[in-house]
């Protein structure tokens, strides 16, 4: 695929917000001042969104969706992401959404497969959690790494260059909802680059945050769902 166009909102990596302005500043540059200004403007107003968005929205998905959507506009060229959190659910080990680029999304799995502890285990994510990383980034073109983790091998299958995941964790992890991992996959060649990268960061924290009162939503309705019945446990929750 043709390489993505420049990305409107992502600052230099070793900056940030108020470094990037002192520099342009004590150089005297008008014009990247400005630039900075715009991306910094645009950056608040993604957050601003995604923050509304979960105020408003019940679902997982839609909450991805907007979010990946609003990464493809600023010209981040993904084929898929993910977002994933545990679940007191006995029946499913943990509570995940995947949104994939139009027209690229696979045949569906039985939930069974997908949510396992088998799955989990084989998960990249699993791995960065075993070794307390808070985040990992894997180039698919080494046929080694399809082997250790097989959702590698069908991604590269699909024309994926890189995967790159972040974790946030939640009441430092005192609770059983510990945290929320967010996955991201790239066609491009070359995959992701670092500003991209630093970019999610700084918006990982609202998403995480929209995504944990979807979460609570979850463990209020699994919980009345144990006592009540799931029938009568959704009218308790929507009198």
């Amino acid at each position: 695929m043709p390489p993505a166009p420049p990305a409107r909102f992502w600052l230099p990596e070793d900056l940030g917000l108020a470094g990037a302005l002192t520099a342009s500043h004590h150089r005297g540059d008008g014009e990247d001042a400005r630039g900075w200004m715009a991306a910094i403007r645009d950056e608040f107003e993604f957050i601003d969104r995604l923050l509304r968005e979960g105020v408003k929205a019940d679902d997982l998905a839609v909450l991805l969706q907007g979010f990946s959507e609003g990464l493809v506009e600023r010209g981040i060229p993904l084929l898929t992401t993910g977002i994933s959190m545990p679940t007191i659910d006995p029946t499913s080990f943990f509570r995940a959404s995947n949104w994939w680029r139009e027209g690229r999304r696979p045949p569906p799995r039985p939930l069974s497969d997908r949510q396992s502890m088998r799955a989990y285990k084989e998960s990249p994510i699993y791995d960065v959690i075993k070794r307390d990383a808070g985040n990992g980034r894997w180039k698919l073109d080494d046929p080694v790494l399809g082997e250790r983790f097989p959702l590698f091998k069908e991604l590269r299958q699909r024309g994926a260059t890189e995967y790159a995941v972040s974790l946030v964790a939640f009441s430092e992890r005192r609770t059983a909802l510990r945290g929320t991992a967010l996955s991201m996959v790239t066609d491009r060649e070359g995959g992701f680059t670092a500003d991209e990268l630093m970019a999610v960061q700084r918006l990982l924290p609202a998403l995480s945050l929209a995504a944990y009162r979807i979460g609570l939503l979850g463990v209020a309705t699994d919980t009345l769902g144990a006592y009540l019945g799931p029938i009568t446990a959704g009218r308790v929750l929507q009198a």
